[in-house]
């Protein structure tokens, strides 16, 4: 049975797709090496950006007490908050470095020849960046874990796919959600 995660995932894909044939191939080849370096980089050392923000930026501080105290499974939801805040902001940034190297490039490889080409390459690569990011929201979503997330999950034809497809990533961003050493606590 579709719900609405299933069409956010629909327009998700969609809409990449949509935007890669827009863009063209050179834009969405940097898109979705962005993509994938953002979500390496981002995974490797979220951690420790995060820790390198809390040397500069005090507000991390600031969380309530509550977050610090360990749920019944032994996690801390503010370390994990803090892990993901570090995550995403990473991604950003890598994402948007790449951004500026994807518009130096186009406008070498500007050729009004290979228009088809570019505009049905840059679809498929569109295509494949809203698979990546249908990908990334479902396994945030898996490990959140709230009671509103696991029936939205339950009751999602392509959620259920995406977990079948895409086990490494999950576990990847499960290792990542949950290590041991805390980052801040």
């Amino acid at each position: 049975m579709s719900n609405w995660l299933d069409i956010l995932i629909i327009f998700i894909l969609l809409f990449s797709a949509i935007m890669g044939w827009r863009r063209g191939l050179v834009r969405q080849f940097f898109d979705v090496a962005a993509v994938f370096a953002s979500y390496l980089v981002a995974l490797r050392y979220g951690s420790q950006f995060v820790l390198l923000l809390d040397s500069y930026l005090p507000f991390f501080r600031l969380l309530p007490a509550w977050v610090n105290n360990p749920t019944p499974f032994g996690l801390v939801l503010g370390d994990i908050l803090l892990r993901l805040f570090g995550f995403a902001l990473l991604f950003f940034l890598v994402r948007m470095f790449f951004r500026l190297l994807a518009g130096m490039a186009h406008s070498f490889f500007s050729l009004p020849v290979l228009g088809t080409v570019n505009a049905l390459g840059g679809l498929g690569l569109g295509l494949l960046k809203g698979m990546l990011f249908a990908l990334i929201l479902v396994a945030v979503a898996n490990l959140i874990a709230t009671p509103f997330w696991e029936k939205a999950l339950e009751n999602s034809v392509a959620a259920s796919h995406i977990m079948d497809i895409w086990p490494v990533v999950y576990q990847q961003m499960l290792h990542f959600l949950m290590r041991e050493n805390p980052v801040l606590l």
